[in-house]
């Protein structure tokens, strides 16, 4: 009896392990791929987020368009546009963006999420200028 009871507990606590719900920053990179997916010049994208002391909280997204694809803004605007109006307490988005077929060279954005502050006059002018494109920021 007792060992069937440790059994039981042992498998419902290993049951519970694997449905945990991904996090908002994890869900976010899931939904800017779906995004991006809606673009016909995209043949694959995914995503990967990041947290810890030396990650920080970075969500990486890569994307690579079809042969021949040379307009690159609309992914890069879709991207932003999800990263900057979804509440999340993410502090970079790496956008990469390639060619299929080509040597690894293609587009890279680099998203400061974090606060913005006004000893860094850049990123109080950047957050300025994604305000007035995307509306007010929903992070923390």
């Amino acid at each position: 009896m007792k060992r069937t009871l440790s059994l039981l507990l042992l498998t419902t606590l290993l049951a519970g392990c694997g449905s945990s719900k991904p996090s908002p920053e994890e869900q976010l990179g899931v939904d800017i791929v779906a995004l991006i997916k809606q673009n016909p010049t995209v043949s694959d994208a995914r995503s990967k987020y990041e947290s810890g002391i030396d990650a920080g909280r970075q969500l990486s997204v890569f994307v690579t368009t079809k042969p021949g694809s040379t307009e690159v803004q609309p992914i890069v605007d879709a991207a932003l546009k999800k990263a900057w109006q979804t509440p999340s307490k993410l502090h970079f988005l790496y956008l990469n963006v390639i060619e299929s077929g080509s040597q690894g060279s293609g587009e890279s954005v680099v998203l400061d999420l974090e606060k913005s502050d006004s000893t860094y006059p850049e990123r109080a002018q950047l957050y300025k200028e994604l305000q007035e494109k995307y509306g007010p920021h929903a992070g923390p």
